[in-house]
């Protein structure tokens, strides 16, 4: 008869390897699902320059598209990279944040019996870095990294679960590149590359606009609302690039768009149906829902919020109506239930938040000023309260940067390129 001991480990055993087994099938499954994701889409969108790289001709008919595209056979260039830190004290931790871009150029050599590439770096003058220092008190650190209330954290779980750093090093990356692209025609690059890949970054940081806790931030005499937050996410606007892209779920983004290329406050939605070959049923739905809350017939503005009336009567915290739909046209002048009059204007919404991020960008890496990373917001109670600017409003900030950069880029002519690099496998992806 087996001993306790002997029981014991033998249903220690059989949990390991249940355990284990669970592991190898889960991990199984996923690597199969990501092997078909490859097969069916992913393998479409990488592409293998190596047999035009080590072909003469190849090179030949490259140099000759660059030539086409940018009409010249030098190009400036700037290399954006950035790097960041975080220094925990007895008191207080400092986060380290810098972006570096690196001027050079790059020039075709059609002369040799081998078509190359002649790289010469400019000055060290002529580079420019963003950089901050930001010293946070442990006895606030939880508001600066985020942390909810759910659960409760001793300061060195929150240094390490900290990610302020990374994200202000993205930030003063992003801020960098947009103050190149835009500088005078001088010192403008034809080409820009950068450390991170322009979708996946965007990918990584789409947030809740309810999430975005600058909600209230007063900038330019006015504050930034809910209204700004879901227009500047609905960016970049480019009606060549079908953007924003015409799936169901981006379709109230669509309907910024066209408010923002008609230069109008008030759209007809069968006229955009059959523009972009659209289902008006989906187009109404869209604007009718959140996060443009059309349909007065469901949402009633409440205390800044909005009750849902379709069934248990529940308040969205920080949501606002952005236009209102009757039958099938959209309105972003409208009054509202209080009996404000609301009159959104798209493009002044932009042009009012890539401001308030260039300021802020501003504050923080170029004069340095010590409580730029405090501000100062009135909640729906109208309560003032201070601040800390958090992982998601960082996000936000380098959301609407990124934004502005594509847009940037594509007014000024210049090329945007996201580098990948896996040293491991000594490869670099490039993305445009």
């Amino acid at each position: 008869m087996a001993s306790e001991i002997t029981k014991t480990l033998r249903a220690y055993r059989a949990a390991l390897e249940t355990s284990r087994g669970r592991y190898e099938e889960l991990y199984s499954t996923r690597g199969e699902n990501a092997l078909a994701f490859y097969q069916q889409y992913a393998n479409r969108m990488l592409r293998s320059f190596a047999d035009v790289f080590t072909n003469v001709a190849g090179r030949r008919r490259l140099h000759r598209q660059i030539q086409r595209l940018f009409g010249t056979d030098t190009l400036d260039f700037v290399a954006v990279d950035g790097s960041c830190n975080k220094d925990p004290f007895n008191d207080f931790i400092v986060f380290s944040a810098c972006a570096y871009g690196a001027k050079g150029q790059l020039q075709i050599d059609e002369t040799a019996e081998r078509p190359a590439l002649r790289y010469r770096r400019w000055e060290l003058e002529r580079d420019v870095s963003m950089v901050a220092y930001v010293p946070v008190p442990f006895a606030q650190l939880a508001e600066a990294v985020g942390e909810k209330e759910d659960f409760l954290l001793s300061d060195q779980e929150r240094i390490n679960l900290a990610s302020v750093h990374t994200k202000l090093m993205q930030l003063a990356e992003v801020y960098l590149a947009y103050n190149v692209v835009t500088s005078s025609s001088v010192e403008r690059p034809r080409l820009l590359l950068m450390d991170l890949l322009p979708s996946s970054v965007m990918a990584s940081i789409a947030g809740n606009p309810v999430a975005v806790n600058l909600s209230g931030y007063e900038f330019d005499r006015r504050r930034l609302d809910f209204r700004d937050i879901v227009v500047a996410l609905s960016h970049p606007f480019r009606e060549e690039l079908q953007l924003p892209n015409h799936n169901r779920f981006r379709l109230h983004q669509l309907v910024l768009a066209e408010l923002h290329r008609t230069r109008q406050r008030t759209i007809d939605l069968r006229d955009m149906a059959a523009r972009y070959n659209l289902d008006l049923a989906a187009l109404q739905q869209a604007a009718g829902g959140p996060p443009l809350y059309g349909n007065r017939a469901r949402y009633v503005e409440v205390n800044g919020g909005i009750r849902d009336l379709r069934d248990t009567p529940t308040v969205i915290p920080r949501a606002c109506r952005l236009g209102v739909l009757d039958g099938e046209l959209f309105s972003s002048d409208f009054t509202a239930e209080d009996g404000s009059r609301i009159a959104l204007d798209v493009r002044q919404s932009w042009e009012f938040t890539v401001a308030l991020f260039r300021s802020l960008c501003d504050r923080l890496f170029r004069h340095k000023e010590p409580d730029a990373m405090i501000y100062r917001v009135v909640d729906w109670e109208g309560t003032t309260r201070e601040h800390w600017l958090d992982p998601n409003d960082i996000d936000f900030l380098t959301a609407v940067g990124l934004r502005a950069l594509v847009e940037a880029c594509w007014e000024q002519k210049v090329m945007l390129l996201g580098l990948c690099c896996e040293p491991r496998l000594d490869e670099t992806v490039w993305k445009a």
